[in-house]
């Protein structure tokens, strides 16, 4: 095996991240924590993926013995590319340790200005960022590679209030690809600023892309969004509940939602939301059409659209912005 490398993904995603690894032709292994992913595949390989953050060449990795001394001892032996030029050190810890992030990155910082007389620090506009992480006794140092998330690929003129990270939304795509076996018209009842809608074209670019929205406002943002990545969507500024006065019985192969979650969503607007997406994707569905959806409200969704007469075919938890939500993948028999 050559160089090792770190792929940075949401906790949950990482049999995700392995998933698509293996469709591009890339072997790929769980890291030993939450949302690590590792490879040995070429980096301009692993930067194509989709459901990653952030790409870290390994320099070393394992069990140390949780002191500060031990870890710049660790990091002294590594031989990083740069002869000459700038550097930050970023830090990452999690555990009981007598030292924090700041402590490390100030040692480390301070270490490899005396190893390397030739270098300067900057935090801004470095050449290389060298990367520590540190859990309870484990401890991994890398140089990142990305400089800015690659889950951020879209500089949208509008994001919605809690717009849908990329990473979790190709995740949810992903997902439905695999029951979906003949794509031609796709929908997002709930689209936002249109990230789910913008993560199936580039699954589906044959496919004709329709969003709906209650929201003027969104409608607006999504279409300047689309307009500005060159992907064609159809807009439509109506209510889930009247999605099929818009179009005929069977019309969708796909659906795709991200319906409101969250603590200022109330129970029973929930419940609502809930049970007309299931009544609606019913009715706009052929028959094995499939339906995703991202929630925390997964056991009423569940429940609505197990009633409705769909099956579930995938569901589990995802962490984005501090909650766990579940993507869950349905099919209409």
């Amino acid at each position: 095996m050559g160089e090792v490398f770190l792929l940075t993904t949401h906790p949950g995603l990482e049999e995700t991240v392995i998933d698509e690894a293996g469709l591009l032709g890339m072997h790929a292994w769980k890291g030993r924590l939450k949302g690590h992913v590792q490879s040995s595949a070429e980096p301009s390989l692993l930067a194509r993926l989709r459901s990653i953050h952030h790409l870290i060449r390994v320099h070393w990795e394992g069990v140390f013995d949780t002191t500060l001394h031990d870890l710049l001892e660790r990091l002294a032996a590594c031989d990083f590319p740069l002869r000459e030029g700038t550097f930050r050190v970023s830090a990452e810890r999690d555990g009981m340790h007598d030292f924090t992030s700041m402590d490390v990155q100030r040692e480390a910082g301070r270490l490899l200005l005396e190893k390397h007389p030739a270098w300067q620090v900057n935090l801004s506009a470095y050449d290389l960022d060298v990367y520590i992480r540190i859990q309870d006794d484990y401890l991994l140092i890398g140089e990142r590679l990305t400089r800015k998330s690659l889950g951020r690929r879209y500089e949208k003129a509008y994001w919605g209030r809690a717009s849908l990270q990329p990473p979790v939304a190709y995740a949810l795509v992903h997902h439905a690809s695999r029951y979906a076996k003949r794509v031609r018209r796709v929908l997002d009842p709930v689209v936002g600023s249109g990230t789910l809608l913008f993560e199936a074209f580039s699954l589906w670019p044959w496919a004709s892309l329709y969003g709906l929205d209650v929201s003027e406002h969104a409608i607006r943002g999504a279409r300047e969004n689309a307009e500005k990545y060159g992907i064609p969507l159809t807009l439509i500024h109506d209510r889930l509940e009247k999605a099929d006065t818009h179009f005929p019985p069977g019309f969708f192969d796909v659906i795709l939602a991200d319906p409101p979650y969250g603590v200022r969503l109330t129970r029973t607007h929930a419940i609502r939301l809930g049970k007309s997406m299931a009544e609606k994707a019913w009715h706009l569905l052929q028959s094995r059409g499939v339906l995703g959806v991202i929630t925390t409200r997964f056991a009423a969704y569940e429940r609505f659209l197990t009633r409705r007469g769909f099956v579930k075919r995938i569901a589990f938890p995802v962490e984005t912005g501090g909650l766990w939500p579940r993507i869950m993948i349905f099919q209409k028999p």
